[in-house]
């Protein structure tokens, strides 16, 4: 009898440490096959791309009732002229397509006559989100800059991300591939947490 114990024992205890060392599952990953796909063909970065885009088209107050129904997922805010956007958008994207999950999208120039981000539609309400964790501009208002991708869990804001990393000093200089792999570690580690 305490052999079968012991055994028991064992077996429980590698398959905690099996579960605490796997993967985090993307099956906590809220879908958004609900909204639509986002055409990213405007970003020039996309010219020379050959992979399907993962990013779903979300307003400001669909993400507010994404987060109200403690849903679990990113947000990627940016636009197509934005030179740090056209950097970070296809690593992000193939990461997204690597974990098998869509990114939600917020165009932050999706109306032509929005010459600042301050301009987005419901704008208080994405400051009533994720302000907290925005730098004010010199006016004191909290400013999203982009690229920024906020990172969702069960409708709580847990982590946030803007440009690519600090070493890249211009968009204009390419991401070496210790840069690039610290982006995609960092963003990785960041979709770990919030599918935990």
């Amino acid at each position: 009898m305490k052999k079968l114990l012991l055994i028991c024992a064992m077996l429980l205890a590698l398959s905690l440490s099996a579960c605490a060392n796997a993967p985090a599952s993307s099956a906590n990953y809220t879908s958004l096959d609900a909204y639509p796909v986002a055409d990213m063909s405007g970003y020039a970065c996309a010219a020379e791309y050959d992979k399907e885009y993962h990013f779903r088209n979300m307003t400001v107050a669909e993400m507010a009732a994404e987060m109200d129904a403690h849903s679990t997922f990113i947000v990627y805010t940016g636009f197509d002229n934005c030179p740090w956007c056209n950097v970070v958008l296809n690593p992000l994207n193939d990461i997204a397509i690597e974990r098998g999950i869509e990114i939600a999208y917020i165009d932050t120039r999706s109306d032509p006559s929005w010459k600042s981000n301050l301009d987005l539609l419901d704008y208080d309400l994405f400051i009533e989100r994720v302000g907290s964790i925005l730098a004010e501009d010199d006016n004191g208002v909290p400013h999203l800059y982009v690229p920024h991708c906020f990172f969702i869990r069960n409708g709580q804001l847990v982590h946030d991300h803007s440009g690519t990393v600090p070493s890249q000093a211009s968009p204009s200089d390419p991401l070496s591939e210790e840069e690039l792999k610290e982006y995609h570690d960092t963003i990785n580690g960041y979709i770990d947490d919030i599918l935990r």
